[in-house]
C-alpha cells in the first residue's frame, strides 16, 4: 500500500515513513461524544439499546494521533473502541 502527502508548498510526495500524522485537530474547547450509538456495541457489552442519545465528554487533552500511544495505569482494564471528533 502506498500512502503519501501533498506539500502546501508544492507537488513534493512524501513517504510514509517520512511523516507523522498528528491529532486531526488541536486545543479543542470542549470534546462532546455521543455513546452506545451503534447496536453492535451495545451487544457486545450486553447493554440495552438506547431509545434516546447519551451524551458525555471527554477532557480536551483526551485527543492524541492515530500513532500515538495511550497512557494509562498498569492496573487499569482498558477497552478502547475507536472514537470520531468532529469539531
Amino acid at each position: 500500500m502506498y500512502y503519501a502527502c501533498l506539500s502546501f508548498q508544492g507537488n513534493t510526495v512524501w513517504e510514509k515513513e517520512q511523516i507523522k500524522l498528528l491529532a486531526p485537530i488541536t486545543s479543542p474547547d470542549k470534546v462532546a461524544c455521543v455513546g452506545m450509538n451503534y447496536k453492535d456495541h451495545c451487544e457486545e457489552i450486553g447493554a440495552p439499546i438506547p431509545t434516546e442519545p447519551i451524551f458525555f465528554s471527554k477532557f480536551p487533552s483526551s485527543i492524541i494521533g492515530p500513532e500515538d500511544d495511550i497512557p494509562y495505569p498498569d492496573i487499569t482494564e482498558v477497552f478502547a473502541p475507536g472514537k470520531i471528533v468532529i469539531e
